[in-house]
Formats: C-alpha cells, structure tokens, sequence
C-alpha cells in the first residue's frame, strides 16, 4: 500500500518558475535550465518507478513511501527517492532516469556517462545508495526502532540507456536494475529475507514515524542562486503564449502579444510569487507584482480567491496557500 505518494517536488515548481522570469541575458539563467533540466529528469524517473510499483502485488502490511526526507543531524538531511517496509526488512529505491551509456566505474566509484560521444563524471549510484542505507540505519537507532534489515537497490528508469560496469565491481550487479526488471529484482531480494523482523503494529508505528519526521525540500530559491528580488521579471504570465506582462483592461487581463484574454491569470501570477518570494503577500507588494495600481483592484482580486488574512486595513496580509 502507498501510504505517501509521489507529489511534484517544490523545488522543481520554484525552478519552472525562475525559468520563466529570469531574464535572457542574466548570467545565471544557464545555471538555471541545467539545474532544471536534471531535476525535471529525476522526477520523471520517479513518476516511472511510482506508476510500476503502483501495480506491484505486495503484501498486505507492505508500506510505500516516496520522496521521503528525513533529518539525521543538526543541518543535515538524507533523501530517498523510494522506501519499501516490509515485515522482513526496508529496501530503498535509487532512481536514475539517465540517457546513453552509462558505466559503473568500480574502481574510481564513479558512473562515467557517454552520450553521442561526450563523457562526463557522475557520483556512483550504487554509492549513494548504500550511504543512504547506513543514514536510515542511523536514523532508526536514534529514533530507538528496533533493529531491521536494510537493503538498497538502484534502479535505471531509461529503457533506451544501456548500462555496463566493471567485471569485478560485485555491488554493481547485484544492486542495480532495469526498470523492466524490478520485480523480478524485489523478488530476488524478498528470497534472501527469511525471517520476520517487526510485525504490523511495528510497520504502521515505522509509517507514522517517517510521515511525521518528513521535512519537503523548500529552499530560498533566489538565494540558492544567488539573485535578488529585482531581477525577477514581474507582471502576469500569459496563459496562452507566456508573455509577460498581460495588461488589465475593463476587468480583464489582456496580451498585447498573442490578444488572449483572462479573468484568471493573476491567481497563476501569485502562485509565482509564493514560490519565489513569500507564502504571504499585502496588498502593496500585490500591486507591484502585478504591474496594478489600483489598490481596490487588488483587494478585490486577493479577496475573490478566498485567501486566510491577518490585520486590518492597510496592515492586513494574505496567505498563498
């Protein structure tokens, strides 16, 4: 049973979002599109590995978590991609969704990829997962659970890639698979697990455990890439073609661009502004926003949304929820 689905991570809305208001000439928007890119790929790895274990005939007290984030030091957080609980033993899922070749170096433990003929250096999978396997360990002791097996698997969700590795890089062979063959790999490690280690009131105690101490990536967007708030491009997003800014007209957003017309488009403007800025926003920051200079249009934009407030007057403030 999928007791925490796979949602879109925050992080990946903050990007599409700076992708689509920083300017083209600003330095850091290739930093930007990279970063994008390879955020977008992992999670359409996940949603791959999501949508096959979905439909994986699991025991009736198995457990699946997905993009779990747990914290294990002061500062310090460990993610995993995917958790199995079972009453035998925890098996956690790395996913890869890389194109072209990819080689598990065991000697130097690196994945060196090759595609169309250019190589570059990535960290070993098999490596980070197995870091992540002895950070849970940690975690559970601390947490004073008892003490469960954990195994690790690694598993590449590109059906066009080919993977290869060292001849006597063991690991690499045992704790990584095609997804086309992840039954029969969870199959395979299910066999070497005999005994019982928890029972079920362990496994929904264990569930609830993770779902409590779980912490979403949400990081200060603009500070991660070292930006500020004046190099965002502000105004509303045309739905249609997104050119920005649209202009209100007789209660309506208008593109000067494309001539799409739109109620609507400011709830879109400020979901932008959440994720960039502030969970919050008044009335004055709204206007700037949205290139508004009417401060009863905007009072009545933000109270047709039915947003919680706080304060009165010229101090109240609204929730982007």
């Amino acid at each position: 049973m999928i007791v925490k689905p796979l949602s879109k991570p925050v992080f990946l809305e903050q990007l599409e979002v700076l992708k689509k208001r920083i300017p083209t000439a600003q330095p850091k928007r290739e930093e930007i599109i990279d970063t994008h890119a390879r955020i977008s790929a992992g999670y359409a790895g996940e949603k791959a590995l999501y949508s096959l274990l979905s439909k994986l005939p699991l025991d009736v007290d198995s457990r699946i978590l997905f993009d779990l984030r747990l914290p294990l030091y002061e500062n310090f957080h460990f993610q995993l991609d995917a958790v199995l609980l079972t009453k035998r033993y925890v098996l956690i899922f790395e996913v890869k969704n890389i194109s072209g070749t990819s080689f598990l170096d065991g000697i130097h433990r690196q994945l060196i990829r090759d595609k169309e003929g250019i190589q570059s250096g990535l960290p070993d999978p098999v490596s980070q997962a197995e870091r992540h396997r002895i950070h849970l360990s940690e975690w559970l002791l601390h947490h004073h659970f008892p003490s469960l097996p954990i195994d690790s698997l690694v598993v590449f969700t590109n059906r066009t890639s080919v993977i290869k590795s060292s001849p006597d890089y063991a690991d690499a062979r045992l704790k990584t698979t095609r997804i086309e063959n992840l039954a029969a790999s969870i199959k395979q490690i299910h066999a070497t697990h005999h005994n019982k280690a928890i029972n079920s009131d362990d496994i929904n105690r264990l569930t609830q455990l993770f779902l409590t101490h779980h912490s979403p990536y949400d990081p200060n967007i603009l500070e991660r890439f070292s930006l500020t708030k004046e190099e965002i491009q502000i105004g509303v997003s045309c739905p249609s073609c997104g050119v920005i800014p649209m202009i209100r007209l007789y209660g309506k957003w208008s593109c000067k661009h494309c001539n799409e017309t739109s109620k609507v488009a400011h709830q879109a403007a400020f979901n932008d502004y959440k994720l960039l800025f502030s969970k919050k926003i008044c009335n004055k920051d709204a206007r700037d926003f949205l290139l508004v200079q009417s401060r009863n249009t905007v009072k009545r934009l933000l109270s047709d949304m039915n947003l919680r407030s706080a304060g009165a007057k010229k101090n109240r403030y609204y929730f982007l929820e």
